[in-house]
């Protein structure tokens, strides 16, 4: 059993968020991470949600922000732009007066007051519309736009406003829809445009949406309604998350660099905290074109390509004298996240593709890529790049083709087989991931439920045997002695620690949680999840983790509000 309380060896860093699940607060949280492990020290995450969300269920998990005034902080990374979505960059920054005695970075929207991190909303938009614009010839586009009160969706909103007006296309208001950034909103926004304002779907070409989750919403309703993306309506979307690089179609969108976000901000937090000078840095924003807005499904890429100059030479002798910087350019297009299809695998694609074209091993680049992506799914590994990757390779070989129609047609035929192979693999592995996370949990799930009403000592040991095996290393589970008035003190109900401890019952302040004696030799990650029951606050679960898996602590979060909701209900738990 372990007892009282004790303080980590390591520096601790809060990180204020609001989501466990969003793709793109997850890779900035990835990326403090990493920054934090360079340092050796301890990254706090709190996903308390948005301060004052006009949901419910969302601003009841505001309470859990209080952690970061915990003794040990030694200063606080918030992410502006999810944290400050309903109240803005300037009532966000008197919200974070509460925590004025420590340093603050700011990672997303830049606050006045605090150093930042921050994207190039607007160039990256810009770029986005005038590619529709200017390459696909597209004049009627409506805007799904973020939250009112959001400075990066108001960035967002002006930039597309400017690119029309600079192509001299008239903005037409009732064609810009409120959205909040979630995937609902998305398909909301479908169905204000045509249902609520009775937009022609047929007097549109093209719709953009502030961020991807919006996108994805839409292209779901679009697609609910029969309607042809990109054939009919060009799409597009901003952040590029792992979700838009693998639907159906692959999303074009203006990619923001979470994760490098998430370094810089935490070096900036860790330089302040150590009495450095630590200034504001705007990160830039890049357009990743894919099948969405038509350019994979059309010949303008085939036509713009076909006009450069012949180099001169047979296909095969073109081929050979590029292929090292094809191999580099696979390469670069992987983003390192390759590692797990071992050496040389461009080497062996380009190889395949050229035998396949020589007429020796018919199917052989569909076989060197699935072989390559089961390697990586096997180790763990990112399978998202692979259609950036394959569009890579077209782009690169198709002007070593020159003007010979019979070899660009055969080149065109197997990267598109490759394309099909590659969409079954990546749908079957985002399916089986999906079902990973619930049945990591199950085992947990079921022993728990069989306990809930019986003694809550016993839930200490379950956690000590089942929380392991899905990536916990050590947990305290507590609830709030007074929910309705959002009491500090908290009841410690059950846990575990370094080699299966149990962690004794016993009354805390919810300041002193992180300071628990099982989290003195924690890891780089702590995370402290608000246990609620719809709009009503339970209690937190501070967990150490081996690694950042939103989706697999999002189910762990929901698991313990049922066992903590029974167990207020329920006679002699206490």
């Amino acid at each position: 059993m372990i007892p009282a309380t004790s303080e980590s060896s390591a520096p601790i860093y809060a990180l204020l968020h609001d989501s466990l699940t969003d793709e793109h607060e997850l890779g900035v949280v990835r990326g403090a991470l990493a920054a934090a492990r360079e340092t050796r020290a301890t990254l706090l995450c709190i996903p308390g949600g948005g301060v004052e969300d006009p949901a419910p269920d969302c601003s009841a998990k505001n309470f859990v922000f209080e952690l970061a005034r915990a003794r040990g902080v030694r200063g606080i990374l918030v992410l502006s732009g999810a944290v400050g979505n309903a109240i803005g960059p300037e009532r966000l920054s008197a919200w974070l007066t509460r925590f004025q005695s420590l340093p603050i970075c700011a990672a997303g929207v830049a606050l006045e007051a605090y150093p930042s991190v921050s994207v190039d909303n607007a160039s990256g938009t810009r770029a986005a519309v005038l590619h529709l614009l200017q390459v696909h010839g597209k004049r009627s586009i409506a805007f799904i736009r973020g939250p009112v009160a959001s400075e990066e969706a108001e960035a967002r909103l002006s930039a597309y406003r400017e690119a029309l007006t600079s192509e001299g296309v008239p903005v037409q208001e009732r064609w810009i829809v409120q959205g909040d950034y979630d995937h609902a909103s998305g398909v909301q926004g479908v169905r204000s445009l045509l249902d609520e304002r009775k937009v022609s779907i047929h007097s549109l070409d093209g719709l953009v949406a502030a961020n991807d989750c919006m996108a994805l919403g839409a292209l779901e309703e679009l697609r609910n309604r029969g309607v042809d993306v990109p054939g009919q309506l060009a799409l597009v979307g901003f952040d590029d998350v792992q979700s838009a690089r693998v639907s159906r179609p692959a999303l074009t969108t203006v990619r923001q660099p979470s994760e490098q976000m998430g370094r810089e901000a935490f070096r900036r937090l860790a330089s302040m905290a150590d009495a450095r000078a630590s200034g504001s840095l705007v990160l830039p924003t890049e357009l990743i074109v894919r099948a969405s807005c038509g350019c994979v499904e059309t010949s303008l890429d085939l036509a713009r390509r076909s006009e450069m100059p012949s180099l001169g030479l047979g296909f095969e002798a073109a081929f050979l004298r590029q292929r090292q910087l094809i191999a580099s350019e696979l390469a670069r297009s992987a983003r390192g996240r390759f590692g797990g299809a071992g050496a040389n695998w461009e080497s062996l694609w380009i190889g395949a593709l050229l035998d396949e074209l020589r007429g020796r091993d018919r199917g052989g680049l569909v076989r060197k890529v699935q072989q390559s992506l089961r390697s990586i799914e096997r180790r763990g590994g990112d399978l998202s790049p692979v259609q950036e990757v394959l569009a890579v390779l077209r782009h690169q070989a198709l002007p070593c083709a020159g003007s010979d129609p019979a070899v660009r047609e055969q080149l065109e035929e197997i990267l598109h087989d490759a394309q099909v192979a590659v969409g079954a693999i990546v749908a079957q592995s985002a399916a089986a991931s999906a079902r990973h996370v619930s049945e990591r949990h199950r085992p947990f799930r079921r022993r728990m439920q069989t306990l809930m009403f019986g003694d809550v000592k016993e839930l200490s040991l379950i956690a000590a045997e089942e929380l392991p095996a899905v990536g916990v290393e050590a947990c305290v589970v507590a609830r709030l002695r007074q929910p309705d008035a959002l009491g500090r003190d908290v009841e410690v109900l059950f846990g575990f620690g370094p080699q299966g401890q149990r962690v004794l019952p016993e009354l805390q302040s919810l300041h002193s949680l992180i300071a628990h004696p099982v989290f003195k030799n924690a890891g780089s990650a702590l995370f402290a999840l608000p246990v609620t029951f719809m709009d009503q606050p339970l209690g937190v679960a501070v967990l150490s983790v081996a690694a950042a898996d939103g989706p697999l602590h999002e189910e762990l979060r929901e698991v313990l509000s049922t066992v903590l909701k029974v167990l207020s209900l329920g006679p002699g738990n206490g």
